[in-house]
């Protein structure tokens, strides 16, 4: 690690040198690139050996675990009543429950195993979806947070299909963003367990709905992406893929970017993009491009610049699927969406329902996001709090910084049920963890089968106007 360090010093003091002296920019330029990327290899291939060393002795624990514990009960949201999925409604064909108890993807760092084709047979009812998200701050959970009303919430019909996002899974410094460029197996594994038990406790509370089965999870330093299923639903999936798309550094660094996996449940095409980008009011060109990007290269054997991404870690980059082109997609995570002030102006004035009107998000700043949709914004600031009180940390301008959005295609129906943060989760982070939970319903196709997933994109729709009204007062208040 330390010869490859010094590569790139070396590398880039003799760039500079001649850039000063006069020299060719394009030759010092390249130089300096090709010894960052042979130091970037070096230094990915060690965290790999020194991962994979680590996961063996994981896996050992692990070794027999086919199956991940119960599912638990999703909370009423306030898009209206829920419905009730039989999960043996999903089998089809006769299929048993046992069937769905498959061992889980490859550890954190070796991508994930390819899952076989499985012919959905009949028609797939309405599934819930749950995706959670939250920047960790690099923490490990504080023992005070009980991430279950987050996770599962008592009250309500489980889920089908949990997608947990994580940002800051570690902190994000200079060991952690080159060496560990596949994230950390020992926070993700931990993080892992955490969600395992809350669906089990939840689902022994309500005497059904379980067992789940881990899909995938990996990650990207300190991004980290999780997919449980419930275990009826696994035999419908197929065509899973995921990637990673780094966008820190100039595309160098995974400290920004997004993880992102897709699969099939029957005929149904889903996406999900756990996204990390630029922070700063003033980072709006920055988060656009970063966004582009991930959307762009996600899925793709050739980046929007022209370079190759060669299959790596398991991620397949056939050039097949389009991240925006599914039945539904949805992005979240810590988009570092923030007010817009004027420069004389140090703290946001109004009642904190009135913020909303500076949103950069709801302002339509970010029109990499065209066609995507957000449920109506009814809960206070997620950023950015003073750890362990409900205090705002004045050294930051608050602002809604997590976000969940979502865009369907060829006529499917998502019915937002709930779209909410979790103030009392706060003794962990200076962020609030966010949820969402959808009921997706494909449309009748008379036999007909629907558009696949990679089809040419239609025009853009234009973007929905701002929203905000119904927002309930919030205690927080500027110390």
């Amino acid at each position: 690690f330390g010869e490859a360090a010094d590569r790139v010093r070396q590398a880039a003091g003799a760039a500079r040198s001649q850039l000063e002296q006069g020299g060719a920019l394009n030759e010092a330029a390249a130089r300096a690139r090709q010894a960052a990327g042979a130091a970037r290899s070096t230094l990915e291939q060690g965290a790999r050996r020194a991962s994979a060393q680590l996961e063996q002795g994981v896996e050992r624990v692990k070794a027999g675990s086919a199956e991940v514990p119960n599912g638990g009960a999703s909370a009423s949201g306030f898009g209206g009543g829920w419905s009730t999925v039989a999960a043996a409604s999903f089998l089809g064909g006769g299929a048993s429950a046992t069937a769905a108890m498959m061992p889980p993807p490859a550890a954190l760092g070796q991508g994930f195993m390819p899952l076989e084709m499985l012919a959905p047979s009949g028609s797939l009812p309405p599934l819930e979806i749950r995706i959670c998200s939250w920047n960790m701050h690099g923490s490990p959970i504080d023992p005070q947070d009980d991430v279950a009303g987050w996770l599962a919430p008592e009250g309500g019909q489980m889920a089908d299909l949990y997608v947990v996002g994580i940002q800051e899974l570690v902190e994000l410094g200079p060991k952690s963003m080159w060496l560990g460029g596949s994230g950390d197996a020992e926070r993700q594994r931990a993080l892992e367990v955490q969600i395992e038990h809350t669906l089990q406790r939840r689902s022994s509370q309500q005497g059904s709905g379980g067992p789940y089965v881990k899909l995938c999870g990996f990650g990207m330093v300190g991004l980290a992406l999780v997919v449980y299923i419930r275990g009826a639903v696994r035999p419908l999936v197929a065509e899973m893929d995921c990637d990673r798309v780094k966008t820190g550094v100039d595309g160098m660094a995974g400290n920004k970017g997004g993880v992102c996996a897709r699969f099939r449940i029957g005929d149904l095409s889903l996406c999900f993009i756990n996204t990390h980008l630029a922070s700063g009011q003033n980072a709006v060109a920055d988060r656009n491009t970063s966004m582009s990007q991930v959307l762009t290269d996600a899925f793709q054997r050739t980046s929007d610049r022209g370079s190759m991404r060669p299959p790596k870690l398991g991620f397949q980059r056939k050039s097949v699927y389009v991240a925006a082109l599914h039945h539904l997609s949805v992005i979240f995570g810590d988009f570092n969406i923030r007010l817009d002030m004027p420069k004389d102006e140090q703290w946001p004035s109004g009642p904190q329902e009135s913020w909303l009107k500076r949103d950069q998000l709801l302002l339509g700043q970010m029109s990499s996001l065209r066609g995507f949709r957000e449920g109506l914004v009814r809960f206070p600031p997620t950023y950015k709090y003073a750890r362990g009180s409900s205090m705002f940390n004045t050294s930051r301008v608050p602002a809604w910084c997590d976000r969940i959005v979502f865009k369907t295609e060829y006529d499917t129906n998502a019915e937002l049920l709930e779209y909410e943060s979790f103030n009392e989760v706060k003794h962990t982070s200076d962020h609030r963890p966010v949820a969402a939970q959808f009921l997706v319903t494909l449309p009748r196709t008379n036999g007909a089968e629907p558009a696949p997933a990679a089809a040419p994109p239609s025009p853009w729709p234009t973007p929905p106007s701002a929203r905000g009204a119904g927002y309930p007062a919030a205690a927080a208040a500027p110390a």
